[in-house]
């Protein structure tokens, strides 16, 4: 798989995609874009012109595995809030075709991407804030430990660690949910609904979310 940082280019490489006949030079053999990807686009850099050939509305659609070699091809990722996105080639030497040949790209979002769950809670009650209800949607932050900031409190009840109960967090890890220390402690008070606002935040990659409200 290709990975690439969201609204930037990266280089395709033999390690991504590589073909060798024993009767073909690397520039004898063809690739076609079949399908073109929906969150990109393929160009290429012409040495001898010393610029890129190709745009979003004008791609290229043909390379030579000599073009990759070179490090000459990229894919250049456009459009935001985007996962995943995949080509397909077709791959010749002038006599055996390949066709319909899948490249699967990975996209590392700008932004954190996180899942919110609202959920039930009985007057006076207390609820672990779990994975259930609050987790981050991409595979490429999974192993990182980083903080929730509580951007606004909740009306009728306070975020606390269950290790020092009654203390209201204004901030609390990614760690300390997956162990389920984390809570929801409701007030006791008359209120059907309340509500509380987050974001993920990453001093280390110097990334965060969108503001969430559960």
């Amino acid at each position: 798989n290709l990975l690439v940082e969201e609204g930037k280019p990266v280089k395709i490489s033999k390690t991504n995609l590589q073909v060798i006949h024993e009767d073909n030079l690397p520039s004898e053999i063809i690739y076609k874009v079949n399908v073109a990807p929906a969150h990109g686009y393929i160009r290429s850099f012409t040495e001898t012109e010393g610029f890129y050939v190709g745009t979003e509305h004008h791609p290229i659609q043909y390379f030579s595995q000599q073009d990759v070699n070179d490090g000459s091809i990229q894919y250049v990722q456009v459009r935001k809030n985007q996962t995943k996105d995949i080509f397909t080639v077709d791959i010749s030497n002038g006599i055996v075709e390949l066709s319909e040949i899948p490249i699967l790209i990975d996209i590392i979002p700008t932004l954190i991407p996180v899942k919110i769950h609202n959920f039930t809670i009985e007057e006076g009650a207390s609820k672990a804030l779990t994975e259930d209800f609050i987790k981050i949607a991409s595979p490429h932050f999974a192993e990182l430990n980083f903080e929730y900031l509580l951007i606004k409190v909740p009306n009728h009840g306070h975020i606390e660690n269950s290790h020092f109960p009654g203390q209201a967090l204004m901030s609390f890890t990614r760690h300390q949910v997956e162990e389920e220390f984390i809570y929801y402690v409701h007030d006791d008070s008359e209120s059907l609904r309340d509500n509380f606002s987050i974001m993920v935040n990453d001093t280390q990659l110097r990334k965060q979310s969108l503001l969430w409200t559960v």
